[in-house]
Formats: structure tokens, C-alpha cells, sequence
């Protein structure tokens, strides 16, 4: 028999990996809900066995593995998406078929990298859902002020291989980034140094932070800051809002990192974009 077990892609009462939060509270770093597998198990079989999980709509393989094992953690789907997976062995293939919750965010296991997690998922214009796997946020991929990186061996295949990205997005100062050139992602990641402050409204001129989101040529995109909750919330912010999602889900996003630094501050920035910009809607005041 075949047996899928599916979890949420988060833990509804934002409990956090006891190891990883003590450690991002000796770097100061808010930390998100610790993502969390989906579990597939299977029996019958003996030795080891071929796994697989595929995305339906398009075959993009999302997990794959060899093991001997009578289950497996698959981490990093997409949310509302059906897949089908497969287990061979013993000369025999089993195949089966889930949905995921349709519920965002996809929060993603980038190992070192904290706080990475699709923008996507959320209703927006016209209730259309916003497409995942094109711009995502997080924090750090290297230590700031160091060219110490959190991309390794044990995550590198997240950001390559499944992710794709293309285009890293990076908000923080000068100081922070001093004697970086290229993106901790990898050389075939382009690396934008974009500093900005948190929580102010990005003018016209500020064309070289939007312009990669903007660009599906550039896409995937991940933003950040050091922290992955300020500046990388004011960019967040202004997305999701020129997207049409509503104020209550990004103030849902926002509160994510699961500790607010700021949120007088993410409360002015809305409060500015609305009086600055009066329109009937958010998605008005931010294209306006």
C-alpha cells in the first residue's frame, strides 16, 4: 500500500526549531517558523528504492532520492500545487498523487540562509492567485561584513537546482557588502548592491530596486536585507501592494519573521503610501 501524509507548508502556532532559534538569537537575527516536510511513506518494498516527486502541470522534478528508508521528508513545494510521486523498486513502480495546502507562505529550507520564503501564494488583483517561485526574500546569504558565505554543499541545490535564481537583490549598505563583487549564490547569479532604509517610501529615481522584480527575464529574484526584515519588509511591502494582495495578508507576511523589530515602523510606511497616494485601494496608492 501507498501512503501520503501531507503537512502545512507552516506551523500554525509559529513554533520554531529550538536549535535554530537559539542560535539566530546569539546573531540578533528574527527568525520565521521553521518550514516543515511533507512526510511520504510507503511499504512492501525491500532494498532500496528510487523516490521521486514531480509537479503535474509541468513534470519539474522536486524532490528525487535513492534510499533505503521506508519514508521520506520532502521540503520546498509550492502551496495549493498537485504532484505526483512515485516509488520504485523490487521491479515494481507505485505512483500516487497529492495536493498541497493551498494556504501561503511556502517557507524555504535554505539550511543557513534564515528567513527564505516564496512571495508568492497570496491572493492579489482580481483574485488571482500571485505566481510562486519568482521573487522570493530572506536574509543574508553571507555574513555582512565578512565574505563568510551560508551557501554550501548541504544547500546550494535548493538555490540552483530547484530554485533557479537568477537574480540576487541586495539591499543592504555599502559597509555591510565591503569587498563583496558577486553573489554568495553562485556565478550564474547576478548581484545588485540596491542599499536602501527601512521603512520609507522608495521615490521614482529608485528605479534600480524595482527593476529586477519588475523583469520576469530576470526572475527567479530573491531580495534581501542582513536580517531579511526591514528594508527586505519595505520592498516586500511595496510589491505585494502593487500586486493587489490585501493589507491584512501582507501584514501577515510581515509578521512571519516571527519577531517584530519595527512594526511602528511597517505601520508608518503603510500609513505614508495611503496619505501620500490616496487611492480606493492599496494597489492604487503604490502604482500611483
Amino acid at each position: 500500500s501507498t501512503r501520503v501524509v501531507a503537512t502545512r507548508a507552516w506551523d500554525k502556532s509559529l513554533r520554531r526549531d529550538k536549535a535554530a532559534w537559539a542560535e539566530a538569537r546569539k546573531s540578533s537575527y528574527p527568525l520565521q517558523p521553521a518550514p516543515e516536510p511533507l512526510r511520504l511513506s510507503w511499504s512492501g518494498a525491500t532494498g532500496r528504492v528510487d523516490v521521486a516527486v514531480t509537479r503535474v502541470a509541468d513534470g519539474k522534478v522536486f524532490f528525487a532520492t535513492n534510499t533505503a528508508e521506508s519514508s521520506a521528508a520532502v521540503w520546498n513545494l509550492e502551496a495549493g500545487v498537485e504532484y505526483a510521486w512515485r516509488v520504485t523498486g523490487n521491479g515494481e513502480t507505485r505512483r500516487a498523487t497529492f495536493r498541497t495546502d493551498p494556504h501561503p507562505p511556502r517557507l524555504i529550507n535554505g539550511g543557513a540562509v534564515a528567513n527564505f520564503r516564496d512571495l508568492g501564494g497570496w491572493t492579489g488583483l482580481d483574485g488571482r492567485r500571485v505566481r510562486q517561485g519568482r521573487l522570493f526574500r530572506s536574509a543574508e546569504a553571507n555574513r555582512h561584513g565578512t565574505l563568510a558565505s551560508f551557501v554550501d554543499a548541504s544547500n546550494a541545490g535548493v538555490f540552483s537546482d530547484l530554485l533557479g535564481l537568477k537574480t540576487d537583490l541586495d539591499l543592504r549598505n555599502e559597509k555591510e557588502t565591503a569587498g563583496m563583487t558577486a553573489s554568495p549564490y553562485g556565478a550564474d547569479v547576478a548581484w545588485r548592491l540596491c542599499p536602501i532604509s527601512p521603512y520609507r517610501l522608495l521615490e521614482a529615481s529608485r528605479r534600480d530596486v524595482f527593476e529586477p522584480i519588475l523583469d520576469p527575464s530576470r526572475h527567479p529574484v530573491v531580495f534581501h536585507c542582513a536580517a531579511g526584515k526591514d528594508r527586505t519588509a519595505t520592498v516586500a511591502f511595496l510589491t505585494l501592494a502593487l500586486l493587489g494582495v490585501s493589507e491584512d495578508d501582507i501584514w501577515r507576511d510581515y509578521q512571519l519573521t516571527g519577531r517584530s523589530l519595527l512594526p511602528s515602523g511597517f505601520a508608518q510606511l503603510v500609513r505614508t503610501l495611503r496619505e501620500r497616494f490616496p487611492s480606493e485601494t492599496l494597489a492604487g496608492s503604490a502604482s500611483a
